[in-house]
């Protein structure tokens, strides 16, 4: 999937380096420890259920989601999508999220406020062997989130 995301990079003329670890990037401490950027440079994308329908919302690595304040947000109770759901609906493996994979940008997107306070962000690569180091600037102009001051 990686290879997908560079080719979009590439055709939107994005700017990018990418990183490989063979041992995967599942946490964003390891993210973190290999990239050489501090936790709240490296986004996570979190797969929401909120109502009947999957949401994608980045958050910076350092952050944790607010369930009450999306919820309030989106007049829906939302919750964190189970592991089933994420690769039933989307066809991703927990670990692989990247907010750059084709299949969320068919959802819909949220992003903390807080994510715009760096200017270059680390964001998973399709898969979890792969990240990608792009500028936020570049990340929003490609995936079009509703940013959301949820502090």
């Amino acid at each position: 999937m990686y290879l997908d995301i560079i080719k979009r990079l590439e055709e939107a003329g994005v700017s990018y380096i990418l990183f490989y670890n063979r041992d995967g990037f599942e946490t964003v401490e390891k993210a973190s420890k290999y990239t050489g950027y501090p936790p709240e440079n490296i986004l996570k994308t979190m797969i929401l259920k909120a109502g009947e329908k999957l949401i994608a919302y980045i958050v910076r690595g350092d952050q944790r989601v607010n369930l009450n304040f999306i919820s309030s947000y989106l007049g829906l109770k939302v919750k964190l999508a189970d592991v089933k759901s994420i690769k039933n609906e989307l066809g991703i493996e927990v670990g692989g999220l990247s907010v750059l994979h084709p299949n969320i940008m068919r959802i819909d997107r949220y992003m903390s406020r807080k994510c715009l306070e760096v200017s270059d962000v680390i964001v998973g690569g399709g898969d979890r062997l792969h990240l990608f180091k792009v500028s936020i600037k570049d990340l929003i102009e490609l995936t079009k989130p509703t940013i959301l001051d949820d502090e």
